[in-house]
Order: structure tokens, then C-alpha cells, then sequence
């Protein structure tokens, strides 16, 4: 038996699969083999190949292109149309398979981590509450470990998180967070089995400044607002960006 399909690769661009079928004519209970090529090319089912979903995702998070621009450049390197939702789907796809490949790969990472150890590091991002991004780190090296969409920042959405990562990855050395009682009873159980719970410098710092300088702040922001100099300091303040701009173009011809 033959099925044919159209398949989409960044290779070879656009052309007809043919899947030779075979089936045991004695055993019927025996499955159905399937080409392993083919197999190996594209998902079961699907059109578009491993390694054109692989440059749509790579051209996006690492290049940051628009999904109108990777449309562009696919059509002109292989001849292969795709419509803006289509590049969305494949960039979906593409975070998808990565995630599955690196919880696929977590064995491997986990022996290389544990010979140092790491920190594990948390924080999410969250707009007034209404939700954002869970993200646990190894602070040592700057990798993500595990990551994912939280409808709120509370124990109850960042525990999991926290689980799922040493799960994998094994006890940190230690954890680091901010201030929020959430974040500090997400990693509560680690540090009940002793691992030290730090608090990040950088949220620290931002808490004590804004209490230090708040009252000192306001006074000048009134001053500032009550002035004419506002003007000036927004035009000087362009010049500086104008020339922090330049001196970086400058740099990177020197070198």
C-alpha cells in the first residue's frame, strides 16, 4: 500500500512523498511498517519538515524576525509560500519540540550540572496580578530550566515549577528569589531539607533604595516639575542617547 502526501523542507523545498506501506499478508496482527526516512524527515500526518520548523524558530527567537519577514526570506531562499499564521503555528511547534527535547535531554544536563552543583534562581514577571512568566535558572551557567505561563504569582502557580525543576535536575546548592512571600514558599521545602534560601541583591537593593530615597525623590521630581529646566534635561537627555549610539558604532568599527 502507497500514500502520498506534499511535503515542505528547507533541503529540498516543496515535492511528493511517496510512503511505501508494507503488511503482513500471513499475520494480520502485525503492524504496518512505514518508511523510517520519511519518518525521520517529517512528522506522521504533517507537512511541514523538522528543519523548516527548526529555521522559522530560529529566525524568530534568535534573529528576531517578523513573521512577515521569515515568510519573505523562505520565499525567496527555497520557493516556499507560507502565510504569517502559518509561520506563527510553526514558531509554536517549534518551542514545543524544544521543550520536549530538552526534558528529553535533562539526564545528560544533570550529570554535567551536578559536578559543581548550581543556584537554583526564580522570578517571574506579572502584570498587577493578572499573570506572566515563571522562570527557574541555574545561575551559574544562565540556563533556563523551566519555564512557563502562570495566571498568577502565588505559591500555588510557582511550587510546580520549582518541583518539576529539581524533579529533573536534582537539589540545588541553593535558591535565590525576591522578597515575595510567594517565591519564599515556593522554595520552602528545599530549604526545610537545608538548602540555603537567599534573597536576590538586586531586588534587595531596589526595595531598600526606594524606601531610602523615595522621600528625597519626590522632593526633587516636585522641584523638577515646578521648573522650566524640564525641557533642557528631555534635550540633553536625547544628545546622550545620540552619543552613546555613536560611540557604540565607533567601537564596533575599531574592532
Amino acid at each position: 500500500m502507497n500514500t502520498k502526501r506534499t511535503v515542505v523542507t528547507y533541503a529540498e523545498g516543496t515535492f511528493e512523498a511517496v510512503d511505501v506501506q508494507k503488511k503482513c499478508a500471513a499475520n494480520v496482527s502485525h503492524p504496518v511498517v512505514k518508511s523510517v526516512m520519511l519518518a525521520r524527515i517529517v512528522r506522521p500526518r504533517q507537512r511541514f519538515a523538522y528543519d523548516i520548523i527548526v529555521y522559522v524558530g530560529l529566525a524568530r527567537y534568535l534573529r528576531r524576525k517578523q513573521r512577515e519577514e521569515i515568510s519573505e526570506e523562505i520565499f525567496h531562499k527555497r520557493g516556499v509560500q507560507m502565510s504569517a499564521g502559518t509561520v506563527s503555528n510553526l514558531c509554536d511547534r517549534f518551542l514545543l519540540y524544544l521543550e520536549a527535547l530538552h526534558i528529553a535531554r535533562s539526564p545528560d544536563l544533570k550529570s554535567f550540572m551536578q559536578e559543581y552543583g548550581y543556584p537554583l534562581h526564580i522570578d517571574a514577571t506579572s502584570d498587577r496580578g493578572k499573570g506572566g512568566l515563571f522562570v527557574c535558572m541555574d545561575g551559574f551557567r544562565g540556563w533556563v530550566l523551566c519555564a512557563g505561563k502562570i495566571e498568577s504569582e502565588s505559591e500555588e502557580r510557582l511550587k510546580p515549577f520549582v518541583e518539576k525543576t529539581i524533579a529533573l535536575f536534582g537539589a540545588p546548592i541553593a535558591t535565590v528569589r525576591d522578597l515575595g512571600p510567594p517565591g519564599r514558599n515556593a522554595v520552602a521545602f528545599p530549604a526545610k531539607n537545608g538548602i540555603p534560601d537567599f534573597v536576590c541583591h538586586y531586588h534587595f537593593l531596589g526595595a531598600i533604595g526606594e524606601r531610602l530615597f523615595n522621600s528625597c525623590y519626590a522632593i526633587l521630581r516636585k522641584l523638577l516639575s515646578q521648573s522650566s529646566i524640564r525641557p533642557d534635561l528631555r534635550q540633553l537627555l536625547k544628545k546622550m542617547k545620540l552619543h552613546r549610539n555613536s560611540s557604540i558604532f565607533l567601537i564596533g568599527l575599531s574592532d
